[in-house]
């Protein structure tokens, strides 16, 4: 049977670097698929290291454990107890200097020591690379953390920053699902809209995610999906909560079969879609396979608990082929 047959479709968190009791005793009775980390609960390594030890004893087995460790403005373990690393631009800025291939060397260094860094504190899944294309209009929330402002150059340095994780036992996230870079506000604080046509994005947002995942596809890697509404597909919903773009293009045109995690659901692009129960629900109905929950707050999580329908079983499978390559 399946580890996570009897685990709820989502990634739950907490405010601290210990577990308290209280949620100690909900995760034990919800039995979340897993748990992301932020700086919040990073201290050092030996702290880390118990952290999610004891997550894994309260659930009952080797859960995974997210993180977002990018480099640059985005990097949860973090100097002076661990090594800081560049953001996505410093390696499209060197190749411009010194060549791509030195570059993407670089960038493999770089990456196979923050995948080291993971696996000293048993973090076995990284929500990284951004795979986002660069556009004038593109909002700060992105900026530096992206590899480029063209296809070539993002799947390029992105297809390293996934091998290197893999390489290294980290599976990668790669995001953000349908592409972000168009978006000219920061789906955090609001909902962005995207009036660009199919026929722009099916030749370079969508094109990042289509490329990137064939490559890895054998490993079906997995993928973080927007809060960004895109209207040539779906005029009333983002992607998060829309069943026709989740379907039609993200299963359909992509072709991308992993795992598919929301975006954190607290964000405010979804406010006017309830609360963060019904917003987990609604995400889980429309196609995605794991709600994310970053704030930590119980009563929230509790009300994700009580609203989220059973796993599904395309998801347990997506999950089962997770679980061959990089779960002990």
């Amino acid at each position: 049977m399946s580890k996570i047959k009897n685990s709820i479709p989502a990634f739950f968190s907490l405010e601290g670097k210990s577990l308290t009791d209280s949620e100690a005793n909900f995760f034990k009775d919800t039995k979340p698929c897993g748990f992301i980390l932020f700086g919040r609960n990073c201290d050092n390594q030996e702290q880390l290291s118990k952290l999610t030890s004891d997550l894994r004893e309260i659930v009952g087995w080797y859960c995974p454990v997210l993180i977002d460790q990018e480099g640059g403005r985005v990097q949860r373990m973090a100097p002076p107890n661990w090594e800081k690393y560049p953001p996505a631009k410093f390696y499209n800025n060197l190749a411009k200097e010194i060549g791509l291939e030195t570059a993407l060397v670089r960038l493999e260094q770089d990456m196979r020591r923050m995948a080291r860094d993971l696996n000293m504190s048993a973090i076995n899944v990284n929500c990284a690379p951004v795979a986002d294309i660069l556009f004038p209009q593109t909002d700060n929330i992105i900026g530096d953390r992206a590899y480029g402002d063209n296809v070539y150059d993002v799947v390029n340095f992105a297809r390293v920053v996934c091998k290197s994780f893999i390489d290294e036992g980290v599976m990668p996230v790669i995001k953000h699902i349908a592409g972000h870079g168009r978006a000219d506000c920061d789906s955090h604080k609001e909902l962005p809209v995207v009036s660009s046509s199919f026929l722009e994005m099916e030749h370079t947002d969508f094109k990042v995610f289509a490329d990137l995942y064939k490559e890895f596809s054998n490993i079906a890697i997995w993928g973080m999906v927007t809060h960004i509404i895109y209207e040539s597909i779906d005029r009333v919903n983002p992607a998060s909560v829309s069943p026709e773009l989740i379907s039609n293009v993200i299963r359909g045109y992509i072709g991308f079969d992993g795992l598919l995690i929301t975006d954190d659901i607290s964000m405010n692009a979804l406010k006017d879609w309830g609360s963060v129960g019904n917003r987990a629900k609604i995400s889980l109905q429309s196609g995605c396979d794991i709600a994310l929950y970053c704030s930590g707050k119980i009563d929230e999580m509790e009300d994700i608990a009580n609203n989220i329908p059973k796993i599904r079983d395309d998801t347990i499978g997506r999950f089962d082929s997770y679980l061959k390559w990089f779960c002990k």
